[in-house]
Order: structure tokens, then C-alpha cells, then sequence
């Protein structure tokens, strides 16, 4: 069996089982009785820069091995509906002079992308100011 092979069918059965095949982080009661499951998000997690709010954008492609993430959890059912095909806007992204992204908004997207096994997905690109 190939790397890609075992690639392959390992992203099918981590799509199989959605959300749920994250790693559990906790569980909380909202207010109106619904408990609540989050996962850990499945990319390395650093802080979000500094960024002027109406700083330019660009739709790119982005590789998801370049992609950090601004915070460590996600909510399963969040995940799911975007498994599900539950359409949303494109997912915000800073670029870093490093070559790195950090997702602003959109990690439900992303993790739903990244158990679909996407090597890349389209994003709205803010390039972040050298010193942000």
C-alpha cells in the first residue's frame, strides 16, 4: 500500500467520523441548556498580529501546512455543518513575512476543509505590516 494510499483512506475515515474524530477538549452548558462540544484545532496555535481592520485583501490559495490558527478550539457541531456543505463566506487569513498564515476567521471552515484532507484552500489574504 502506498504513502498516498494510506493518506487517503486515513482522510476518508477521519471525514467518516466529522468532528468527532478531533481531539475532545472540554464541554460546556450554555444558557439555553445546549451542551456544547469543542475539539482541539488540529494546527499549531500562535497569536493573532496586530492588523488595521480595513487593511487590502486578496483571494489566494493557501496551503494548509503553512496555516497557524488563533485559537485552539472549535465547536463540533460548527465543524460539522461545514462537513455537512453548510455554505460560508471565504475564511480570513493574515499572511506573515515568514511565509505563514494565521487564520483571523474561518477555522470551522478550515478544520471541516482539513478533514476532507485539503492540501490548500481559498482564503481572503490580509498581508500583515512588517512589525504588526
Amino acid at each position: 500500500m502506498s504513502l498516498g494510499s494510506v493518506i487517503a483512506s486515513a482522510s476518508a475515515m477521519l471525514f467518516a467520523a466529522g468532528a468527532s474524530s478531533l481531539i475532545l477538549d472540554h464541554r460546556e452548558r450554555w444558557g439555553d441548556g445546549t451542551i456544547v462540544i469543542f475539539r482541539r484545532v488540529p494546527l499549531p496555535v500562535r497569536r493573532k498580529p496586530a492588523v488595521p481592520t480595513r487593511a487590502p485583501d486578496r483571494v489566494e490559495v493557501v496551503p494548509t501546512a503553512r496555516l497557524w490558527a488563533s485559537q485552539s478550539t472549535v465547536t463540533e457541531h460548527g465543524v460539522d455543518a461545514y462537513l455537512r456543505g453548510v455554505p460560508g463566506p471565504l475564511p480570513v487569513v493574515f499572511a506573515e513575512s515568514d511565509g505563514t498564515y494565521t487564520i483571523v476567521d474561518g477555522h470551522h471552515r478550515i478544520v471541516a476543509a482539513l478533514l476532507r484532507g485539503a492540501q490548500a484552500i481559498r482564503a481572503r489574504v490580509v498581508t500583515v505590516p512588517v512589525g504588526a
